[in-house]
């Protein structure tokens, strides 16, 4: 009663191996306060998580420990709001269809813009008109 899928309740102490193994991971990283915030951070996330969650936690940290600490050096911000790019629709990226608006520059000139992907469409006709404009 009360045990996660794991095989134990989640926020009990972490095992053994477990906070070696986040140790271990943490020992690559640049020392300092880095380091230490980096180490407190695993820690705190094994508290939640039951043992064998720990046990894919703790194989994840270490498998990534080096990648971490080349982000850390290059001194690129983590952040976890934005993991991925924005990508632009497939058709746009494949020029099948396009969004199309009228839009100014700021000396007043019309131009044709992608709502979707912002692609520019340099001219006064609408895309697909063809008509030679007599």
């Amino acid at each position: 009663m009360g045990h996660a899928r794991g095989g134990s309740t989640p926020g009990e102490r972490p095992t053994a191996w477990a906070r070696a193994g986040v140790a271990l991971a943490s020992r690559v990283l640049p020392a300092g306060p880095v380091r230490e915030r980096w180490r407190d951070e695993f820690c705190a996330d094994l508290q939640v998580l039951s043992r064998r969650r720990q046990a894919t936690y703790t194989v994840g940290v270490l498998s990534n420990a080096w990648a971490l600490r080349s982000a850390l050096r290059k001194g690129k911000p983590l952040t976890m709001e934005k993991t991925g790019t924005t990508r632009r629709p497939l058709t746009c990226r494949l020029n099948l269809r396009h969004k199309w608006r009228v839009v100014s520059t700021e000396d007043g000139n019309p131009h044709w813009e992608c709502t979707a992907c912002h692609k520019l469409w340099v001219t006064v006709r609408p895309p697909g008109d063809w008509s030679p404009g007599f």
